[in-house]
């Protein structure tokens, strides 16, 4: 149930009209002290949310720390994450800014703007942070948690997904439905080579442990967009014989759908493929998606209180939180026609 003014007159025993006075600055001065006291405690111990917010009552002051595709609010994946972080940050009476890394590398007067703010903690959402800025920030606070991508040279918190033992989940029931022929369309905007990702790792080990022979033409690097999904799947059709794919994120998968629609080729029928994210479009494709679902709101949960507990001296040594995964079956996998 909401609070209401009402609620902090009955239990400072004044007036609603001198509640109101009180919590109002500009007519707080109308108030003796005792009694303007004795209303500010009920509203803060009721959690009334106009005042908390107004005045950052005990709140935190937390900068989020994006990157060039992360910071987009309409992106499928991260909009969730970020969207989340914002409210729940809101919800619980602290305040949130956010800090672009890639455009602001090159602008040291942005950096220093946010920096020079009295921050007590920072989430990461960048999908890479060069030690310079990790370095700017560090200095500010050392109460910095990851999502995402673990900076094991940063020895701080992460929160994040098993990205080996998803994509092993993902190939395995690719096997299971028949499939040896698989192909791989995995991701990446920074040079880090494809065989050291974890979803690659994650292929590769379920298609070692039944010794299936894995066709190199038949392996892709996209940038997670949807038109690299559908350039590496034509690609892939031309050199390879495979029958399924798995493909590392749900936007390059319907990318990959629309090439295989346009050259006649039937999902799940003839083809099958199985895709990682789960963003809300992915049930809405046609046929609609089996994809491993990541808990995108968890993991902004999780790193939230992570951060908020290491501010106030609750944790010591650095955390790597692994939240799990879920395969959600769909309508784009079947079982292969001998």
């Amino acid at each position: 149930m909401a609070i209401t003014l009402k609620d902090i007159a009955e239990k400072s025993g004044v007036s609603t009209s001198t509640v109101s006075r009180v919590l109002n600055s500009e007519t707080q001065d109308m108030v003796n002290d005792k009694t303007a006291k004795t209303v500010i405690y009920w509203a803060k111990k009721l959690g009334y949310p106009a005042y908390i917010e107004k005045n950052n009552i005990d709140g935190k002051n937390i900068g989020c720390i994006l990157s060039e595709v992360t910071s987009k609010f309409d992106h499928p994946y991260f909009s969730s994450i970020i969207k989340k972080i914002e409210a729940e940050i809101k919800k619980r009476g602290h305040k949130l800014a956010f800090l672009e890394v890639e455009e602001d590398i090159k602008n040291e007067n942005s950096i220093d703007k946010i920096l020079n703010q009295n921050l007590d903690g920072v989430i990461s959402i960048s999908d890479h942070l060069s030690y310079e800025i990790y370095k700017k920030i560090n200095n500010k606070t050392e109460n910095i948690v990851f999502i995402g991508n673990r900076f094991q040279r940063y020895k701080k918190d992460t929160v994040s997904v098993n990205r080996e033992e998803a994509a092993y989940k993902a190939v395995r029931y690719l096997i299971k439905q028949g499939h040896k022929k698989i192909g791989f369309i995995g991701g990446g905007i920074f040079p880090v080579p494809m065989e050291k990702t974890k979803r690659y790792q994650g292929f590769l080990r379920a298609m070692n442990e039944s010794e299936l022979e894995i066709n190199t033409n038949g392996v892709g690097k996209g940038n997670w967009k949807v038109e690299s999904g559908y350039e590496l799947m034509e690609e892939i059709l031309e050199k390879s014989d495979i029958t399924a794919a798995f493909i590392c994120s749900d936007q390059m998968a319907i990318g990959a759908l629309r090439l295989l629609h346009n050259k006649n080729i039937k999902v799940p029928e003839e083809f099958s493929i199985i895709s990682y994210d789960n963003v809300k479009m992915s049930k809405f494709t046609n046929p609609p998606l089996t994809t491993i679902n990541v808990p995108k709101e968890d993991l902004a949960l999780m790193a939230i209180n992570a951060l908020l507990m290491r501010i106030d001296g609750k944790m010591n040594l650095p955390c790597n939180i692994l939240l799990p995964t879920e395969l959600i079956k769909r309508e784009s996998v079947s079982k292969l026609n001998d």
